[in-house]
């Protein structure tokens, strides 16, 4: 079956209340409660909140330029610090590290494959709470469908997804035409092949180069429609400080955290602003991108698989797939070697919780 380049959408990250029990510390899972909008007004003084995210260089400028904003516009109410944490792998290692001496932190903004760890630990208020408890303030619904059911499991939501990002096939037309392939039409996996193979033979150049990360592996797989992890991507059976959400989800932030960084908006209002419009008029690639979010089905293949073990997956499939492009292996060996390391991080990550 060919398999069309009109590729899936994955959050690449996400914003999650994380609640730090008062009562000790560990691991335990404490379920905490969802604070509605009262609870700021029972606080006396001004309520800190402390976010960690994995944002960095210009994305994490435009991250904190919005911490700022907000911080101004709640002076005496509410004050932000926000504490960039390193990579996402290193965020999840501090966190698990906080959990055990009592330092999470108020919020946290993680990677797209934390969700499954942050249910399992028990530690955080799913999205879906604090919007009941905030009904004025979350407003869910106006969250792209598609990164909406990427952070929900269960049919609960259990995360606000921050900014996404979509694959995108960038095709260099000068190219073709010096390989005798003007107006040559790029639909499938099987014309970029073979388009590829001829601009090696005929011109000498490499005819594709995409970066060496599984994510293009996991868009890829849920194009064509199928899981990345069964049954149902770990999705039957498995089991927010809602101001700052609000606000870092808004369509007024969303536009211009999109305009700082290039990731799509995840509000469907923002596409209501004369600004945005005008802006993805004149920035055709960014109108592309968020057609491509538009036009994503929602289904269980383009929700992504939901494992804690996905770190160590993740690792691994890399290393493999490294090694598959540089001629080591064959491309079925690695993909072998990828589904036993996979079975091995489900096993070990089972055991950890005890299950």
């Amino acid at each position: 079956m060919k398999n069309t380049l009109t590729l899936t959408i994955t959050a690449m990250l996400l914003t999650t209340a994380v609640a730090c029990s008062s009562s000790g510390t560990g691991t335990g899972k404490v379920h905490p409660s969802a604070p509605g909008a009262t609870a700021l007004q029972a606080a006396e003084g001004t309520t800190e909140i402390t976010i960690w995210h994995g944002l960095g260089a210009a994305n994490g400028k435009a991250f904190t330029k919005l911490i700022d904003q907000f911080n101004a516009a709640n002076t005496g109410k509410i004050h932000v610090t926000a504490a960039y944490q390193g990579v996402y792998a290193d965020l999840l290692a501090k966190y698990s590290a906080a959990l055990r001496d009592g330092s999470a932190p108020t919020v946290m903004l993680a990677g797209d494959i934390a969700t499954a760890y942050m249910i399992d630990v028990g530690r955080s208020i799913p999205a879906s709470d604090m919007a009941a408890a905030n009904p004025d303030d979350l407003h869910l619904d106006d969250l792209a469908p598609a990164a909406r059911n990427y952070y929900s499991v269960d049919h609960v939501q259990q995360a606000v997804p921050m900014n996404v990002s979509t694959p995108m096939l960038w095709v260099n037309r000068e190219v073709l035409r010096s390989a005798g392939l003007e107006g040559s039409r790029l639909k499938t996996l099987d014309d970029v092949v073979a388009a590829a193979t001829t601009v090696k033979q005929k011109t000498g150049r490499t005819g594709f180069t995409m970066q060496t990360d599984d994510w293009y592996i996991e868009q890829l797989v849920a194009t064509a429609g199928q899981d990345f992890c069964a049954p149902d991507n770990g999705r039957s059976g498995k089991r927010a400080n809602s101001i700052i959400e609000t606000y870092l989800t808004s369509p007024q932030a969303q536009e211009e955290f999109s305009h700082a960084t290039g990731y799509i908006p995840i509000n469907t209002k923002t596409a209501d602003s004369p600004t945005q419009k005008a802006y993805l008029e004149a920035n055709p690639n960014a109108r592309a991108f968020a057609n491509q979010l538009a036009n994503t089905p929602v289904t269980t293949a383009t929700s992504g698989c939901v494992s804690g073990a996905m770190t160590s997956i993740k690792a691994s499939n890399i290393s493999q797939l490294q090694a598959a492009f540089a001629g080591g292996k064959s491309v079925d060996d690695a993909l072998a070697t990828a589904a036993n390391d996979a079975e091995k991080a489900f096993q070990q990550y089972q055991e950890q919780l005890g299950k």
